[in-house]
């Protein structure tokens, strides 16, 4: 059975963080970052359609946010089948953020993204 999953996502600046809670939803996530200073802040981010084949599985995001807060040059480091890759790809392709600003300038910044999908039907 083909089920719509959602994914729940947790950032950290060049390293893999905790994973936030599987039951977060998208408003929850965003609000999550509310002051913080030291990243980029996602501002809008869109969760994948995958198969329920792939509850469970955790999968990195390499990825740069650039200066007008767009990420780019997304790269899957983990090892995931191409069905996988393409939808968290397209997913984050549709983030946007408010990027790290250092010294008054916004500055690109390279970014891991652990994604768990997670069985949000029940």
């Amino acid at each position: 059975m083909n089920t719509t999953k959602k994914i729940m996502a947790a950032m950290g600046l060049l390293t893999t963080i905790a994973l936030h809670a599987s039951t977060m939803s998208e408003s929850e996530y965003l609000a999550s970052y509310s002051g913080r200073t030291d990243i980029p802040i996602p501002v809008a981010v869109a969760s994948p359609k995958v198969s329920s084949n792939y509850v469970g599985e955790t999968v990195r995001l390499s990825f740069v946010v650039s200066p007008t807060g767009t990420p780019v040059d997304i790269k899957v480091i983990d090892d995931a089948d191409y069905e996988l890759k393409a939808a968290l790809v397209s997913a984050v392709e549709q983030w946007k953020f408010k990027p790290l600003v250092k010294d008054g300038v916004a500055v690109t910044t390279h970014m891991v993204l652990p994604v768990r999908i997670v069985d949000t039907s029940g």
